[in-house]
């Protein structure tokens, strides 16, 4: 895989925050983060091993 094709593989990891359809303003939110497919683990796994 090239390395252009590996970023726009990551890149389909996504952090939205939420608030429930009803909440009033102000009121809490969260944040959801898509799951890594394996793919995307194997080089958050090569990323994370990089030392400088």
């Amino acid at each position: 895989m090239s390395f252009t094709r590996l970023l726009a593989h990551m890149a389909a990891i996504v952090r939205n925050t939420v608030r429930s359809a009803n909440a009033r303003i102000g009121e809490a939110t969260f944040t959801l983060t898509t799951r890594p497919n394996p793919k995307q683990l194997k080089a958050l796994d090569l990323i994370a091993a990089i030392t400088v």
